[in-house]
């Protein structure tokens, strides 16, 4: 793996939803195969989860 090599990507759909618009959608989250079952996608999802609640107080 070199250090410009793309392992991994995740999207947000930052527009909210939900009855009470407190919801945002997690839209893509992706792990190139040779690099799964290491926690990559883990670490991912709890970024994403951040980021997440960081939209929310905003």
């Amino acid at each position: 793996m070199g250090p410009d090599e793309l392992i991994g990507f995740e999207t947000i759909n930052r527009e909210p939803f939900g009855e009470t618009y407190n919801y945002v959608l997690l839209d893509q989250l992706f792990i190139s195969l040779e690099h799964r079952s290491i926690g990559i996608g883990k670490q991912l999802f709890l970024k994403m989860a951040e980021a997440a609640r960081e939209f929310s107080l905003s």
